[in-house]
């Protein structure tokens, strides 16, 4: 059983609901998420989802059991909406945190929120906010992990056994993802937003390198990663020009 006990949180994970196989943690937490007997950092986990969601309406498909699949509940956190990509933001530091730890190899976030190394996908992050007038009230954070799987679909997913070959203590590294993600959920709080958005691109991927991209409008083009806007969209300088891309407007070659 997956059990985020003796964690050094003030509420994160404090309180918990872990089922051997779940459609999706997140839409379980979206039916929690209202229930005033539900406290701040609750955290739904599962053994076996069956039916994960990524970004965009993809899937996110792990085998049973090797894996992190979960979902944390925070509420009341009055977050302006014009923040709400720091929520990506301190969820894909607290992975690449928790990484940095166990991984010997380089590990980079892709813009919005994914988690890469060696160019292969290692995690995945889908966050739902409630909003109620300009502020974000609640916010659900979804998190995939490849922990302990040998075997994927397809070439561009890795694991963290796959990159060190040795197997990891999920209970342990489902702790440390989730006192980071409180660490820096805090800073948000006490809106260090500077600071957290220096940490995100510090290590986003291909920061101030030339790659090949494609957008619905400008079709394939050679653009280089500036940064983020204030609203999280990419920074791209494209020749002499910066162009800002909102999601499903850039993808990568």
């Amino acid at each position: 059983m997956l059990n985020p006990g003796q964690l050094k949180t003030l509420f994160t994970g404090r309180h918990f609901l872990f089922l051997p196989t779940c459609h999706s943690t997140n839409s379980l937490a979206e039916e929690l998420v209202s229930n005033d007997s539900i406290p701040n950092g609750y955290v739904v986990i599962t053994a076996n989802q069956t039916a994960g969601r990524g970004q965009f309406g993809n899937t996110w498909e792990v085998d049973p059991g090797v894996n992190l699949t979960f979902s944390v509940i925070y509420k009341n956190i009055e977050l302006p909406v014009r923040d709400q990509f720091f929520l990506n933001i301190i969820t894909s530091l607290a992975v690449y945190q928790t990484l940095q730890v166990y991984v010997s190899k380089k590990i980079v976030v892709k813009w919005p929120n994914d988690i890469y190394c060696n160019q292969n996908k290692i995690a995945g992050i889908l966050i739902k906010n409630y909003v109620r007038g300009s502020q974000i009230i609640n916010s659900i954070i979804g998190i995939g992990l490849n922990v302990n799987q040998e075997k994927f679909a397809t070439d561009k997913a890795t694991s963290m056994l796959l990159l060190e070959g040795k197997e990891f203590e999920l209970n342990e590294v489902l702790n440390s993802v989730l006192e980071n993600l409180e660490f820096y959920f805090l800073k948000l709080q006490r809106n260090e937003n500077k600071v957290l958005k220096a940490l995100y691109l510090q290590n986003l991927f291909l920061i101030d390198q030339y790659h090949q991209f494609e957008s619905p409008n400008l079709g394939s083009f050679k653009g280089k990663i500036q940064g983020i806007d204030s609203l999280g969209n990419l920074e791209v300088l494209i020749g002499d020009r910066l162009q800002t891309f909102g999601l499903k407007e850039i993808s990568y070659r």
